[in-house]
């Protein structure tokens, strides 16, 4: 795969660009189990910071929750 992306960049960037560059990292597409996680983790940490702060009471996210939001954003494109 960092070979068909070496080879896309060369036809799309300048060569004087290309050897400017140290390396080249390829990212894969997170799954939906590790997004979800994330969520998860971003979530609880926004929690936490509100509870803090204000003390407003703020409807919890079950599993079953964001899973629905992940369904509904994931693409693994992006």
């Amino acid at each position: 795969m960092q070979e068909r992306v070496l080879e896309e960049a060369k036809e799309m960037l300048a060569p004087e660009l290309i050897n400017r560059l140290n390396a080249m990292i390829v990212f894969h597409p997170l799954s939906k189990d590790v997004l979800a996680d994330i969520f998860q983790r971003k979530l609880d940490e926004f929690y936490a910071q509100r509870k803090k702060k204000n003390g407003i009471k703020l409807p919890k996210y079950t599993k079953q929750k964001v899973d629905e939001v992940i369904e509904k954003v994931y693409d693994p494109q992006f």
